[in-house]
């Protein structure tokens, strides 16, 4: 199972919030929002294992619910991620000689999605990139090509993620490799453009 098909099953439940947070940070300050009270049922994605931040003890804050986030500025390509794989984006383009080239564009909320950024991503950029650690049937890349499919049908976008496979045992690591989302597999792929 490995929480690959997660985004896909839950996608489809009218009403949920889906909410993959990049970090230990983005996970408190989630849990600390939906503490607080929501309108709706949350679900949160967040892997085992170990942090990105090692200070990551800060004061609560309240987040806002469906609202994406710019990572990084670019000037022909945005890269949309959801949950922690984003920091294997953050590292690859930071070893990415041509980084110039792409926005970086943070999704913590798959559901709901943030549609007004989205149109601002579409409106200002020439393609698409999204990458996320589940399952690309069904999941973030689908949800943002079904939207693109209706409203921005001259752009397009390219799905990183896990194929329609059962992904062999493995470290992280090595899953992510198998699947050309690992660090050195995003350098090569911005690389190309």
């Amino acid at each position: 199972y490995q929480c690959v098909f997660d985004i896909t099953y839950l996608n489809c439940i009218p009403n949920l919030i889906l909410f993959a947070p990049i970090n230990e940070i983005e996970l408190r300050n989630g849990m600390y929002t939906a503490q607080l009270g929501l309108d709706h049922p949350i679900a949160i994605r967040y892997p085992r294992g170990r942090g990105y931040i090692q200070n990551w003890q800060l004061p609560f804050e309240k987040i806002e619910i469906g609202k994406a986030r710019r990572l990084s500025k670019g000037r022909k390509i945005a890269i949309l991620s959801t949950g922690t794989i984003g920091n294997n984006v953050l590292q690859a383009l930071e070893q990415t000689e041509n980084r110039d080239l792409f926005s970086h564009y943070h999704f913590p909320f798959i559901k709901p999605l943030d549609i007004d950024t989205l149109k601002e991503i579409c409106n200002s950029h020439e393609q698409l990139i999204t990458i996320e650690d589940g399952s690309v049937l069904g999941g973030f890349g689908s949800t943002i090509a079904t939207f693109m499919s209706i409203h921005y049908t001259g752009l397009s976008v390219k799905i990183l993620g896990i194929p329609d496979e059962f992904i062999e045992h493995g470290t992280v690591i090595e899953q992510q490799r198998k699947c050309k989302i690992d660090i050195n597999s995003l350098i090569t792929i911005f690389s190309s453009y």
